[in-house]
């Protein structure tokens, strides 16, 4: 079990849950990474934003949705890292489950990382120890540069989410 998606393991009954069980995290490999963004239909309706960084799916709870003007930010909580099969994952989970409520991909596609440091790309896993990073989703309803900042430390750091150019934005 890796140790990167061990807090999705415990907090799921696959007997009872139809979410992936998935696997240990996957080494990094030639192809571009993913991003995924769920509606997540709970008591607190909100947006999952997904992407691949180290063969898992590093994800926030954006309670607001993404941010819709350039230099809008939006709240991100960051929640437990998940297994890559998550990004194909539509369904409801059981009430009384962890997340129980109606899961559906409302986009997917590919992310580059953009975050810049010593005149070179600094990883995205790196970027994100940092407290910023800066990427690109290009999926079929979102082609938007985002910079995810953390703003707080902790246990549970708090992050914010930046629009920082969209495909309408000059």
């Amino acid at each position: 079990m890796s140790s990167s998606i061990s807090k999705y393991l415990q907090r799921r009954d696959f007997n009872n849950s139809p979410e992936p069980r998935g696997s240990d995290a996957r080494p990094p490999s030639d192809r571009v990474p993913m991003f995924v963004l769920h509606e997540h239909e709970t008591d607190l309706p909100h947006l999952d934003l997904r992407l691949e960084i180290d063969g898992v799916l590093k994800s926030w709870v954006v309670p607001d949705g993404l941010p819709t003007d350039p230099g809008q930010q939006r709240e991100a909580l960051q929640m437990e890292d998940h297994p890559l099969e998550y990004a194909d994952f539509e369904g409801v989970i059981p009430e009384g489950e962890y997340g129980a409520g109606t899961v559906r991909i409302r986009d997917k596609g590919f992310f580059e990382n953009l975050t810049e440091k010593d005149e070179g790309l600094q990883p995205p896993h790196l970027a994100l120890e940092n407290g910023y990073l800066v990427f690109r989703l290009q999926g079929d309803q979102v082609q938007a540069a985002f910079v995810l900042q953390r703003t707080g430390t902790g246990a549970e750091p708090q992050w914010h989410l930046v629009l920082a150019w969209d495909k309408e934005s000059p």
